[in-house]
């Protein structure tokens, strides 16, 4: 469905160009190449004192500026205080690399793959950088996401048994419901012939028996709350088959789509018992 391959799976190489010092952690500005041509950048958060430490693979939505939005800079903030790493990416076509095209781009579908298919096997190659890195505990590896980014840490979670966590908002519903919404899509959000192959809550049970975390907002007006319960309780079914009924958490909350201070404190605290 997202046309990915293994042998396309880039290695993503790197240059620290810039470094910002904060009180208690450091942001390392990356330059970044993956696939022979597609340069690429992101931000390492890195907190201050020894390794290796947990790290988190923050994976962005369509909030302006990408791995710049304030509201990814303050989730990388929080789980940085608590002693992890965090990587933020800028995603294809997004943030400093949207001359590459994302919402209207329609060539990788001719070619075979998906816009989604090319994220997602960059992103793989991220976690794979990630536990190169010798600052990162490569047996304490989370993703995390919300909207888009719920999208890309549910298949990231899926694909990559190296991720030992993962907290998905924002998203979690159904691929039928996304199907038929009559609104325009962006092209990272279309996967070819999904509607009636494969739902949702199968791609996150593919998770278990890893801990997993799935919360909305009660008020989003893009995922119905109702969908979101009909597919996370289908999703703590399938965990307790895997006998790991105490790993898969979910919520509803107060709030509409993007990530807000209550919720930030949600993955905190769900980050911080799965990786204390």
């Amino acid at each position: 469905i997202l046309g990915i391959r293994t042998e396309w799976v880039p290695t993503v190489q790197t240059q620290v160009i810039g470094r910002t010092k904060a009180r208690g952690f450091a942001v390392e500005h990356l330059g970044v190449t993956s696939w022979p041509g597609a340069a690429g950048a992101a931000n390492l958060y890195v907190p201050d004192g020894g390794g290796p430490v947990p790290a988190i693979l923050l994976c962005c939505g369509h909030d302006a500026g990408c791995k710049t939005s304030p509201m990814y800079q303050a989730m990388a903030q929080r789980l940085t205080a608590m002693g992890a790493a965090v990587l933020v990416p800028d995603n294809i076509g997004q943030g400093e690399r949207t001359t590459m095209g994302h919402a209207d781009c329609v060539a990788p579908f001719a070619c075979g793959t998906s816009v989604q298919g090319l994220i997602a096997m960059e992103t793989m190659a991220w976690v794979e950088w990630l536990r190169r890195d010798k600052r990162v505990d490569p047996a304490r590896i989370g993703v995390i996401g919300n909207s888009g980014g719920g999208l890309l840490s549910m298949l990231i979670g899926a694909l990559c048994p190296a991720i030992t966590a993962v907290a998905s908002s924002g998203y979690p519903s159904s691929f039928d419901y996304i199907g038929i919404k009559e609104k325009k899509h962006c092209h990272c959000n279309i996967l070819p012939k999904v509607v009636g192959r494969i739902e949702m809550w199968q791609v996150y049970a593919a998770i278990a028996p890893r801990p997993l975390f799935l919360f909305q907002g009660i008020h989003d007006d893009m995922f119905p709350v109702d969908i979101f319960h009909a597919s996370a309780r289908r999703v703590a079914w399938a965990y307790g088959q895997a006998g790991a009924a105490d790993r898969f958490r979910m919520a509803a909350v107060p709030g509409t789509h993007p990530w807000d201070a209550a919720r930030i404190e949600l993955t905190a605290e769900f980050l911080g018992g799965v990786f204390s």
